[in-house]
């Protein structure tokens, strides 16, 4: 479980210190994949979970791929960061709320931190 939140946070952190293009339209993207995941993490469903995931996978690939300009970045860092920090730790709470209900498993995340790595 561990792992994939790493996975999420060092895709945020990726995308939010200017690895992405159009930095507003990437952390927004963001912001509005993490809010998925974790009304799937809510629900329990697995496929939906994975779904997310790949989502999620594309934007740190598109984030790699792109450039921002130094004031592009500080200006999306300073409007994104609090907002994906909140989601970072509504999506962790239902991630182990997910699991300790028995709607997930840890393998389950383990599966989704592995394919997230890819």
């Amino acid at each position: 479980m561990r792992q994939y939140i790493s996975a999420v946070v060092l895709l945020t952190a990726c995308l939010i210190a200017g690895c992405g293009g159009n930095g507003e339209a990437v952390a927004k993207n963001t912001l509005d994949a993490m809010k998925e995941m974790t009304a799937a993490l809510d629900s329990g469903n697995k496929d939906q979970v994975i779904a997310v995931a790949k989502k999620l996978q594309a934007l740190m690939k598109e984030g790699k791929e792109m450039k921002v300009s130094k004031s592009e970045n500080q200006r999306v860092t300073e409007k994104y960061k609090p907002l994906i920090m909140e989601e970072t730790k509504k999506m962790t709470a239902a991630m182990m709320k997910a699991v300790t209900s028995g709607k997930l498993k840890q393998e389950d995340l383990k599966e989704i931190s592995a394919m997230m790595k890819e």
